[in-house]
């Protein structure tokens, strides 16, 4: 992207996309001096870890076979027979124990131990997450797989952990050993449009939700519509699903946005074609589903890059805009400029923008 975004504004993208507010509005990282992701998820995991030890981290009932001479827990009377314990005057035994040592401590601890060995953390960041996995002693450290964040199960109890554990998912996407050192070099996921494409996507629909009361947001799904008695092989083609779909709640106007995050939002001057179509494509498929007589607008949004977009047109009757946005300006400005599009703004004429 042309622009840097303050650390801060991407916090709030993150927290809007991870649905992690208000729990995440907890954790001031005002104090983040390096303006980079390491040192910001660093900052949150240590705050987050704070928070947690202060109401207690999560405990959990866990297994544990062991070889006793006073029994306890359930006795493995199969076991102690085959290994022959009762010569030794031993039972096998399997006890439940109330443990720290349970799935999600143990990604929170092993992702700040590879915070800790990445080579853009700051030395005040890294002192702290020193201090914190010393007092995590009591929870082993793992090789962390994707498939571990799938296994954990939160509740009420325990849902503030849900933040802190996105946090630790994007490092590890994000971080690459160096050979030979045992060390990390943290990926710059900014530089990456599809992964921040699905994070900008996932703040829009979730500001909204949010933030405004006056539309209904949902991800809507439609069909090309092919004629069923003509051709073979429809079970092919793909289904088409909007990034954001706002529905008045007098069923007087609908809004669909397509979010785009691209390094460069025109080409040769001129807007994109292909996201036109898009765009295009799911207004027509929504009048044609709903079958109503609302008013269908699309909005087509970009991050700003270099220069502001601000483009709006009516084609076939319908209403489409084109609008980049800030998000290098303060967080007041940036809510201004969402809550803004949801307005009907007269288009005989330019705003100023």
């Amino acid at each position: 992207m042309g622009r840097v975004i303050p650390v801060q504004n991407i916090y709030y993208l993150l927290l809007y996309a991870w649905n992690g507010l208000p729990e995440g509005k907890i954790i001031d990282v005002s104090g983040v001096v390096s303006p980079d992701l390491p040192n910001l998820f660093a900052k949150v995991l240590i705050e987050g870890v704070h928070q947690l030890q202060r109401r207690g981290l999560d405990r959990q009932y866990v297994q544990n076979d062991e070889d006793l001479m006073r029994p306890r827990g359930r006795m493995l009377l199969g076991d102690t027979i085959r290994r022959g314990l009762l010569s030794r005057v031993q039972v096998a035994c399997s006890i439940d124990d109330l443990s720290h040592d349970v799935l999600h401590n143990q990604i929170i601890k092993s992702t700040l131990e590879k915070l800790a060995r990445t080579h853009e953390i700051d030395s005040g960041q890294k002192d702290a997450i020193v201090g914190i996995v010393r007092s995590l002693d009591d929870i082993r450290s793992i090789a962390v797989t994707v498939s571990d964040f799938g296994r954990i199960q939160l509740h009420g109890n325990n849902a503030f952990y849900g933040l802190l554990l996105r946090v630790c998912a994007l490092v590890h996407e994000a971080l690459m050993p160096e050979p030979g050192s045992g060390r990390f070099l943290f990926r710059d996921v900014l530089s990456d449009p599809q992964t921040m494409g699905l994070i900008f996507q996932d703040f829009i629909r979730n500001f909204f939700v949010l933030e405004q009361t006056e539309f209904a947001v949902k991800g809507e799904s439609f069909r090309w519509p092919v004629d069923e008695h003509y051709g073979y092989g429809h079970g092919f083609m793909p289904v088409m699903y909007t990034d954001t779909s706002l529905l008045s709640k007098s069923h007087a106007k609908a809004i669909i946005i397509e979010c785009k995050w691209t390094p460069i939002t025109l080409q040769r001057g001129k807007l994109r074609s292909e996201h036109l179509y898009q765009l295009n494509s799911y207004m027509r498929c929504h009048s044609r589903a709903c079958k109503s007589l609302a008013a269908v607008e699309g909005l087509l949004l970009y991050p700003l890059v270099d220069e502001p977009v601000d483009v709006a047109v009516r084609i076939n009757g319908q209403r489409m805009r084109v609008r980049t946005i800030d998000l290098t300006t303060d967080w007041p400005n940036i809510r201004h400029q969402l809550l803004d599009l949801l307005q009907d703004q007269p288009l005989d004429c330019a705003p100023n923008i």
